[in-house]
């Protein structure tokens, strides 16, 4: 599943400091100290032997001889690699810390205005499937309830749609 060059190999050529990659000799045009990878969208990309890995990646497998198919990042800053901030996660576990989605116009994680009725609507997906419970007079008392309800449901990784500090 991990087609990663070899764990001895990846120590002799990069070190991990505080979450980033440093190369440890010059080679092609990397030099040693500098560095290693760019960021690519969300996430720091290393480029090894012309091919390309994502660094919250590498860290894991360079810490831990493995690497799962998902990686959380737990503060869900995507360009914090530190190992504390990386845990194994299923997709599920991905998706439920994730932050507010931008196109929310609540401003709350899973509350929605039901123009319909003029009430707050609360969803929490959970097992794959996004399921309703229920409507608040107030924003306030919808956005309560679902913190509480997310607590339960996600644990470890309920995420109410803000960065965290670990």
């Amino acid at each position: 599943m991990n087609n990663f060059p070899d764990l001895d190999y990846l120590h002799s050529i990069l070190e991990c400091r505080d979450g980033a990659l440093f190369h440890k000799v010059n080679r092609g045009k990397a030099r040693a100290g500098n560095i290693a990878g760019s960021k690519c969208n969300l996430y720091w990309s290393v480029r090894i032997d012309k091919v390309n890995y994502y660094a919250h990646r590498l860290v894991f497998f360079m810490h831990n001889g493995w690497c799962p198919k998902y990686i959380d990042h737990i503060n869900g800053d995507k360009t914090d690699n530190r190992i504390e901030n990386l845990r194994p996660a299923t997709s599920e576990q991905n998706g439920q810390n994730a932050p507010v989605n931008k196109r929310n116009t609540s401003g709350i994680k899973g509350v929605t205005l039901d123009k319909r009725v003029n009430h707050w609507a609360v969803r929490l997906r959970y097992n794959g499937t996004r399921r309703s419970l229920g409507y608040f007079a107030t924003k306030e008392l919808a956005a309560e309830f679902l913190e509480l309800a997310r607590d339960m449901v996600h644990g470890d990784y309920a995420n109410h749609g803000t960065f965290r500090s670990i």
